[in-house]
């Protein structure tokens, strides 16, 4: 087991359902091989799988009327940013830049649907406190 592995299984354990945790552990598997075919079917499941979460996402902001920024949201965050910057570290020392940027890239995006349906919350009640 490396020690992307073990550090996956020990710290986010609680933070990640086991569909992310194995999404982030092939990612970080998979984008080290030699194989760039492999790799970018590999980048092409990872982005269909995003593509999925984030259509699920907007399904469940419209279906919830109140949404709060918890701290368990903060604690996402800033796990997918420790993940991502240790994968795009091991992949930039190996000569891998452009799979670095596109790691980097999965992890904004994840990020940004996790945050977006808190900023279209706090925009509505901008609106409706100065009733615009």
């Amino acid at each position: 087991m490396t020690i992307y592995e073990r550090l996956l299984k020990k710290t986010w354990k609680e933070k990640f359902s086991k569909e992310e945790q194995n999404l982030f552990l092939n990612a970080g598997r998979n984008l080290l091989s030699d194989d760039m075919e492999y790799q970018r079917e590999e980048i092409k499941q990872l982005s269909t799988y995003l593509n999925e979460k984030i259509l699920q996402m907007k399904k469940e902001y419209t279906n919830k009327k109140e949404r709060k920024m918890t701290i368990e949201l903060i604690f996402k965050i800033a796990a997918v940013g420790i993940l991502v910057t240790i994968l795009g570290q091991v992949l930039k020392h190996s000569g891998r830049e452009e799979q670095a940027f596109l790691v980097s890239l999965a992890g904004l995006f994840i990020v940004l649907s996790w945050i977006i349906p808190c900023i279209s919350e706090l925009f509505t009640e901008i609106y409706s406190l100065f009733q615009l």
